[in-house]
């Protein structure tokens, strides 16, 4: 987790108090509790149940919310049921937080984020769309995370996952499929991993 959320949370979390804003206070301090939580003392174990780590997600981008204010609108939405899957810890998170390095930048006016996770039998797909200024570049460390990203995919689920990224002028997508059985080439994988550093001309 990023040093900048941190700090800048407890701060948000000192002004509402000090405004008497308590049980909004409360509630921030709590989502950040459970987020520590669960990367200091969860996240030891080779799996973790997904639905998990997608309540870290929404409570991580609570907290964005909190920060950013106006200048930063989400929309996600979890389609299937998450509730007996399980994943690797943070693999996802990984994903979500990096795309602040460059959406969390103070020439937009507005910000934006579309997230999407499909849950179904043996198949975990993830969609996030998010903008970015055109000349934006990701803050030191957003590149190396996406290259952990990968390491992790490579270690957990070998030949069985597909990752791409496409990069626009104002625009970042990022797709992953992680297949929980049957089979993927190594192949595949591997050209979908060097597709992803390249900008897309349409």
């Amino acid at each position: 987790m990023h040093p900048e959320i941190l700090f800048a949370s407890l701060e948000k979390i000192q002004l509402l108090a000090q405004r008497n804003e308590t049980d909004k206070a409360s509630i921030l301090l709590l989502k950040l509790a459970d987020i520590l939580s669960y990367i200091l003392y969860e996240c030891d174990k080779a799996f973790v149940p997904l639905e998990k780590e997608i309540k870290i997600i929404k409570d991580y981008l609570v907290l964005q919310k909190t920060n950013m204010g106006n200048r930063l609108e989400m929309d996600i939405a979890v389609k299937g049921e998450p509730g007996n899957k399980m994943i690797a810890p943070l693999l996802l998170f990984t994903l979500i937080e990096n795309c602040f390095a460059y959406i969390d930048n103070t020439n937009l006016d507005q910000n934006w984020i579309n997230l999407e996770f499909q849950v179904e039998d043996t198949e975990l797909t993830l969609k996030m769309i998010h903008g970015k200024t055109e000349d934006s570049s990701a803050r030191p460390g957003g590149v190396g995370e996406l290259a952990s990203v990968i390491r992790n995919l490579d270690f957990y689920y070998p030949g069985n996952y597909e990752l791409n990224r496409t990069i626009e002028p104002e625009i970042r997508m990022i797709y992953l499929k992680i297949i929980t059985g049957g089979h993927m080439s190594k192949r595949n994988n591997i050209q979908n991993i060097s597709e992803q550093i390249t900008y897309a001309t349409a």
